[in-house]
């Protein structure tokens, strides 16, 4: 029974129960039932368990108290949460032009300590949703592990050459199976936490070969050199044309002051 709704459990819109004949030894005793099914589609929830006793086809006693903590089980689904980054930097942008690596640290809760489970990744293109290919090759990484805790986290490596990439948002997608039937996944090509931003460097130009930016910017290089040289020159021309007036204002001054001295000493002659 779900214990908040009160109504039967149902998994693929059936019932789930169980059914055990026995032969008492003894007036008092015990005996065990076993419910066997698939609680993915059930979520975290608690289940309690409602016993019915019959003989001859008369039920004789039951328990069925959906408040009995004895009779209750709670269910928690697995889950996983991610947090990629390049391994090199431990950000989640970077410029490369070689290989990478990216680590993906999945966290988990709800596991059963001690079994086994693996994990299933693929590096996603966010732009289209597709699997990003490099090599010729989906950019996969398989994990199998043992949990010790029920909640803990592992990682996950994807190593892989940016050769065949423009430089793109890589996402990065998981799925946790446990006996080859998946239990959880973490696929959102939206969530921040599983981006990393791939960004290639600029392609140097071939030989031979002037990229418009490299014109432009050597043609804008000439031309201040050009205004540079001509203010260099406009600047000199004052320079020494001030220098020339101000001689030639100098010689006018001292001939002038000769040119009297020599009139006094003339006039004076004449007087005598």
């Amino acid at each position: 029974m779900n214990k908040e709704t009160a109504s039967p459990i149902l998994v693929d819109n059936s019932e789930v129960t169980s059914e055990v004949t026995f032969i008492p030894d003894a007036s008092d005793g015990e005996i065990e039932m076993t419910f066997t099914f698939d609680a993915r589609s059930l979520g975290e929830s608690s289940i309690v368990v409602f016993e019915y006793l019959y003989k001859n086809g008369i039920e004789i006693t039951t328990h069925t108290d959906i408040n009995d903590e004895d009779q209750t089980v709670i269910i928690k689904t697995p889950k996983i949460g991610t947090f990629a980054a390049l391994k090199a930097t431990g950000k989640q942008e970077a410029v490369v032009d070689d290989w990478v690596t990216i680590v993906d640290t999945i966290s988990f809760t709800g596991l059963i300590p001690g079994k086994s489970y693996y994990l299933n990744g693929k590096l996603m293109d966010k732009s289209t949703g597709e699997v990003i290919i490099s090599g010729g090759k989906e950019v996969t990484s398989f994990l199998e592990f043992v949990p010790y805790a029920p909640d803990g986290e592992v990682e996950m490596t994807f190593n892989f050459s940016v050769d065949d990439l423009e430089g793109q948002e890589t996402v990065v997608f998981e799925n946790l199976y446990r006996n080859n039937i998946e239990i959880a996944t973490h696929a959102d090509l939206n969530d921040s936490s599983q981006i990393v931003t791939l960004i290639k460097p600029p392609s140097l130009p071939k030989t031979g070969e002037i990229s418009s930016f490299n014109l432009l910017h050597s043609s804008i290089t000439i031309v201040t050199m050009l205004i540079a040289l001509i203010v260099v020159l406009i600047v000199a021309s004052i320079i020494i044309l001030l220098y020339y007036l101000r001689y030639n204002s100098n010689t006018l001054i001292e001939r002038d002051a000769h040119t009297i001295v020599d009139e006094l000493i003339s006039d004076s002659k004449d007087e005598e």
